[in-house]
């Protein structure tokens, strides 16, 4: 009797194996294994697991993902591991949206359709001193920055290059130029002063004013804790320069207050991620914030990269006349690193399909700014920059303005184009867009702008 229990569960535990062996490699040709987008843990489905792990990675609480699961963890195909490839991925497991269905093939990453320049991967250093600042930022950003190389790419005939410089809205603070700015002797206080002209930095500790808690979803959780744990989401995952933390966190805060203290559009990780030294930073200027002339608290947005020059709220949002703090600052440093200039390739089917579903949003109400797009028969006029900011050269900035197709996007149309054509996939609106027909003569390398 116990031998038939024993061999009734070792049979069993053979099918389950089976079972989980043939998700993961099923269809499989010539040995290598056939796995899906988001399935960073490889195990042959898209769970919230997999969410999880995609979030550690992106914090450096995991080693950096290689190969297979390097593609699996990069949900939204940008080349980067981010915690937005985790909101996608943590979507994707509960049926609120679809992932690529692709499959990964190690003979198909030689055609991949992203191509970043090259530059630093790893900003984190391992010890500080005091911190205490010795830079000037306004030494720094007149030093020589040079435009890194354009990453080669292949100009296939029938293919759209979109070329974007940086990555994020490009409004406020670039937090890897606050970084840099850290790294090389500036304070917390001269960061942050840069990214935000104008402003005055007050402190409430002294007068005892900082709320024990704020609101998150209608819950309670504490202040410190929740700078802290977005200090840790935004940037702690890729330094340790308290300078660079303590600027983070006063932006967080300063977030927050003028939100009255409701906790929203904003990401932020679990306490349990939190470091010692995140924790250290916050302590350290929680109850300090950015005001405006007014004595008002500001709107302290911030973002990942710049383009070498943060852009204005008006080619993001709209307006910002209000907000002279924001207006746009030099971050030339940003160019240092790696995936300054991204090259995301589309062939013409990709594109016409992209635009499908854009008409698709327009027929639903759901998008109200122009009416649906028609492309002509020659895709070399499908999209043209009418006006951009100049942030990169005199040719290349953030778009304000642009022709897709029949429809002219007069407002706001870099970032309307990078949601909703598509989805965010593009890393920036500083962009340029190239066609290659024919006959393509654009050289694979050189300096960018």
């Amino acid at each position: 009797m116990i031998r038939k229990k024993i061999l009734f569960f070792v049979i069993s535990f053979a099918l389950i194996l089976g079972t989980i062996m043939y998700s993961v490699s099923a269809d499989s040709g010539n040995g290598v294994a056939r796995i899906r987008k988001g399935d960073a843990n490889m195990d042959g489905v898209v769970t919230a697991s997999d969410a999880r792990y995609v979030l550690r990675v992106s914090s450096q609480l995991e080693p950096k993902l290689t190969g297979v699961a390097s593609w699996a963890a990069d949900a939204n195909g940008d080349a980067f591991i981010t915690a937005a490839d985790a909101r996608l991925v943590l979507r994707a497991s509960a049926g609120l949206c679809a992932l690529d269905d692709s499959f990964y093939d190690d003979s198909a990453q030689e055609s991949s359709s992203v191509y970043v320049s090259p530059g630093s991967d790893d900003v984190t250093q391992p010890d500080y001193g005091s911190g205490s600042s010795s830079g000037s930022v306004d030494v720094i950003k007149y030093q020589n920055f040079p435009m890194p190389s354009m990453p080669s790419y292949p100009k296939t005939p029938g293919t759209f290059a979109f070329i974007t410089y940086g990555f994020g809205h490009g409004v406020g603070m670039s937090q890897y130029g606050a970084i840099y700015l850290a790294d090389n002797g500036c304070g917390y206080y001269d960061i942050l002063k840069h990214y935000y002209p104008g402003t005055r930095i007050p402190s409430e500790k002294e007068r005892g004013e900082t709320p024990q808690t704020v609101s998150l979803g209608g819950n309670a959780v504490s202040t410190r804790e929740m700078v802290a744990r977005i200090t840790q989401r935004e940037i702690a995952g890729v330094t340790k320069n308290p300078e660079a933390l303590k600027a983070q966190a006063v932006a967080a805060y300063t977030y927050i207050k003028r939100g009255n203290f409701n906790v929203s559009g904003v990401a932020y990780s679990s306490l349990s991620e939190v470091r010692a030294d995140v924790f250290a930073a916050v302590d350290a200027v929680l109850g300090e914030y950015l005001v405006d002339s007014s004595g008002r608290p500001i709107s302290a947005v911030f973002f990942a990269l710049s383009a070498g020059q943060t852009t204005t709220p008006k080619t993001v949002w709209g307006g910002g006349s209000d907000m002279p703090y924001l207006a746009a600052v030099a971050s030339p440093f940003d160019r240092l690193f790696r995936g300054y200039v991204t090259v995301q390739l589309y062939t013409v089917e990709q594109i016409r399909s992209i635009v499908a579903q854009f008409n698709e949003k327009v027929r639903s109400g759901a998008i109200k700014y122009c009416g649906e797009i028609t492309l002509s028969q020659n895709p070399g006029d499908w999209f043209k920059i009418l006006e951009h900011d100049g942030a990169v050269s005199s040719t290349v900035g953030y778009v304000s303005k642009m022709r897709i197709g029949n429809q002219v996007i007069g407002s706001l149309a870099g970032q309307r184009v990078r949601a909703d054509l598509f989805d965010y996939k593009i890393r920036s609106h500083c962009m340029l867009i190239e066609y290659y027909g024919n006959t393509a003569t654009v050289p694979d390398s050189g300096a960018v702008g």
